[in-house]
């Protein structure tokens, strides 16, 4: 399909990179083809999948926007899609700065995500193998450093304290748990 979106009239140079972007997330994430995206889909992968899984920054929204445009313009027209037609006509006129706004925030960043940005900011090169180790490298040393330390393996007594209502509360859980199953088994 790849093939025949770069031949088309749709398939211009500047989205072909996205459109990849895209349809490779379309498949490996839902497991579908452009043809069978619903505007719900497009929503959950603009919003969600590519804010979430996708190191890309808010300045590239437009773009990223443009080529699912183009790809479900594609599919509408070379393999009338009645649902790919739909699915274009439910992307507003400012999806682009919608996405954008998903992409600056770090709350829908998943861990990955997360990590990689958090170089980019630092000034890595988060495209280069060696720029990736080396943000690893002060990541790994900050987080150690900020771990807090336990002096001699005693935890301090608010966490101790924490810690024994936790497992108390988890321990009532499992025994009402044994409880009802053994109720539900007499009746």
């Amino acid at each position: 399909m790849m093939d025949r979106f770069a031949r088309s009239p749709e398939g211009s140079g500047e989205h072909l990179e996205w459109a990849e972007m895209v349809v490779e997330h379309v498949a490996d994430h839902h497991g579908l083809a452009i043809t069978a995206l619903t505007p719900r889909l497009v929503r959950e992968i603009l919003f969600e999948t590519i804010p979430r899984q996708v190191s890309v920054g808010p300045d590239d929204a437009p773009a990223v926007v443009a080529a699912l445009r183009a790809l479900l313009a594609f599919a509408a027209r070379e393999f009338r899609s009645a649902r790919a037609r739909k699915a274009l006509g439910s992307l507003a006129a400012d999806a682009p700065q919608q996405v954008a706004r998903a992409l600056r925030d770090p709350r829908k960043f998943g861990p990955a995500k997360a990590m990689v940005m958090a170089g980019a900011r630092a000034g890595y090169d988060m495209t280069s193998e060696e720029g990736l180790a080396a943000w690893m490298k002060v990541a790994h040393t900050e987080m150690r450093e900020q771990r807090p330390a336990h002096h001699g393996g005693r935890r301090d007594a608010a966490s101790s304290e924490a810690s024994r209502r936790r497992t108390a509360a988890n321990k009532a859980r499992r025994k009402a748990a044994r409880v009802a199953r053994r109720n539900s088994r007499r009746h």
